[in-house]
């Protein structure tokens, strides 16, 4: 629905006035079309302003969109009229001239105004309305005289379309239909048919009751079927081994062979990466291609440099354990005598811990000589 408040005065004839009417008047009505229409006036086109003009002054404007549009964008205008919701109503020669400025960019026609041509059906009141459900329904009580395609119809119209009618029910005033509607809060509780002329010309009413039964979404087509990709060999080609495989005119078939080259790569994709993942998880790469990790601080235990340290990239878990010679010529020894603590980058690979534990090595013991005096004596005691 679109909230527009109509001015009917510039519609009214010559002694006609408007009639508010009360408090309790109806606001609204639904009716639904029994039949999608026939298009009669492709020729038809309306024009929207931005920025909207006092309405007083559409006229004046109807008048420069027509010159405009034959003076400036050399299209013939047959004829305007009046809106009520916008500048005006355009006629043009053909349904060509009309699509070609339906799909052309808005134009100004006085350096201020905009002006934006659709189709005449597609004006400030157009909304889209999304009749997505379909079901059945129940009316009970309804008169028999009525009860016939053309009343059920009309019926039906006050909250959808109707799309079967079960005509064989024996029982009496019960009618059961099918029928497409928008949602729920839709549908009416309770009808009234009216006859102006019954009752001897004071006219009369019925009231029946709809009940809703099941109903679900409507079953919507799955989508197009996509090309397979790669050559497309024919039906006749030898070195073809499924011939089948790939025609264009097996696509509409959802058990054809027609996509099975796509998904026979997008298995491939992803075999290629789980077996990716399995090989990350198995072998870490080296630290070098990582990025880098917060730093932190290690502080070393007083011991001996050697030459080199292993290589913290190879996987070696007994890393710590193994001995390592060096070709190069023996360095002078060298003490640590202060422990300050550095800053390193972990391994990439945690480093296994190490059976045995690691003992800083002994000092070295000078041995004590005896002198000779010390012999002597000792020998003399025994004397």
């Amino acid at each position: 629905m679109a909230n527009l408040n109509h001015n009917p005065q510039r519609f009214l004839r010559q002694g006609h006035a408007v009639n508010v009417g009360g408090d309790f008047r109806i606001p609204r009505v639904d009716l639904t079309i029994l039949q999608h229409h026939a298009r009669r006036h492709e020729d038809f086109y309306v024009a929207i302003v931005e920025p909207i003009p006092l309405e007083q002054d559409w006229d004046h404007h109807r008048a420069l969109i027509a010159n405009f549009v034959q003076d400036e964008l050399h299209y013939e205008v047959r004829n305007s009229f009046q809106h009520p919701s916008t500048v005006g109503f355009f006629q043009m020669k053909s349904a060509m001239n009309r699509d070609a400025l339906v799909l052309s960019p808005p134009e100004f026609y006085d350096g201020v105004h905009s002006v934006t041509f659709v189709n005449h059906d597609q004006g400030p009141n157009w909304r889209a309305a999304n009749y997505h459900r379909e079901g059945w329904f129940m009316f009970l009580d309804f008169p028999l005289d009525f009860i016939d395609r053309h009343h059920v119809h009309l019926a039906v119209t006050s909250f959808g379309l109707l799309t079967f009618w079960a005509d064989a029910d024996r029982m009496l005033g019960r009618v059961f239909v099918r029928a497409k509607y928008r949602d729920q809060d839709f549908v009416l509780r309770k009808i009234v048919l009216f006859d102006p002329l019954g009752a001897g010309g004071g006219g009369e009413s019925w009231t029946i009751s709809i009940f809703m039964l099941q109903g679900d979404f409507i079953n919507f087509p799955p989508e197009e079927d996509l090309p397979p990709a790669g050559p497309q060999p024919g039906p006749d080609d030898a070195a073809d081994e499924d011939p089948n495989d790939g025609n264009v005119w097996q696509f509409g078939n959802p058990r054809n062979q027609g996509a099975r080259g796509i998904l026979d790569k997008i298995d491939f994709l992803c075999k290629a990466k789980g077996i990716m993942q399995t090989l990350i998880q198995d072998k870490p790469i080296p630290a070098a291609l990582r990025m880098a990790n917060p730093f932190s601080t290690l502080v070393l235990p007083r011991k001996y440099i050697f030459d080199s340290s292993p290589s913290v990239g190879q996987h070696e878990p007994e890393w710590a354990l193994l001995p390592f010679e060096s070709n190069s010529p023996p360095l002078p020894e060298r003490v640590i005598e202060d422990v300050l603590p550095i800053s390193v980058r972990p391994p990439s690979s945690p480093i296994s811990v190490a059976p045995i534990a690691l003992l800083p090595p002994k000092a070295p013991v000078k041995k004590k000589r005896w002198e000779d005096h010390s012999l002597q004596s000792l020998q003399k005691t025994k004397l």
